[in-house]
């Protein structure tokens, strides 16, 4: 399972932790939701779409998780980026949690102070992460913030107005719902129980 806060630390937890009210969980337990979810395109969507907490940047569900389009990729580039999230979670789970340190160094290591130190290995790690996303939407690497945010909100957009014409109905009252928010609406497994409407 992943965490994230509302800060750039998202992070894997156990089934052990019990978040309170300010931690949003995502509860998926795969490397690509992990990775897509680490890539600078969903942190620059977050930013621009999240709420503030005073003057830091708060991030909303309603408003971040729900409306952010996540690529379409093929299972090479799922992959890559799969390989990519792992990469960085491993990298991170050793600098957090080394083997053979006292109890005091581990409280001195969170993910606030490794971020704030941004040492070349973690730069490169996400540059990595970076690079594979922005493949799985068919965007070079090298583009600009305001380019990549216009993209991803035509993106929202054209999926939105998608989805407006093409909704399932699972069984009356129930709406057939996207395995990721972005996707499209999946087509039923059993036509003859569900029926299509037009709007």
């Amino acid at each position: 399972m992943k965490t994230s806060v509302s800060e750039i630390g998202q992070r894997r937890a156990s089934a052990a932790v019990l978040p309170d009210n300010q931690i949003i969980v995502i509860a998926r337990d795969d490397d690509y939701t992990f990775g897509v979810l680490h890539s600078r395109v969903h942190e620059l969507w977050a930013l621009a779409m999240g709420t503030q907490l005073e003057d830091r940047p708060r991030y909303t569900p309603t408003t971040t998780f729900e409306t952010f389009p996540f690529p379409h990729p093929t299972e090479e580039e799922r992959d890559a980026i799969s390989a990519a999230a792992k990469r960085l979670d491993e990298l991170r789970e050793g600098w957090l949690n080394p083997v053979g340190v006292s109890d005091e160094e581990l409280e001195q290591r969170t993910l606030t102070k490794l971020y704030n130190a941004m040492p070349s290995w973690l730069r490169d790690a996400h540059a990595t992460l970076d690079r594979a996303v922005l493949t799985a939407y068919a965007w070079p690497p090298d583009i600009s913030d305001t380019d990549l945010l216009t993209r991803l909100l035509d993106l929202n957009v054209e999926r939105a107005a998608a989805r407006t014409h093409r909704l399932v109905v699972a069984a009356p009252g129930r709406f057939a719902r996207s395995h990721l928010p972005g996707e499209a609406c999946r087509s039923p497994r059993h036509p003859h129980s569900l029926r299509s409407r037009r709007r």
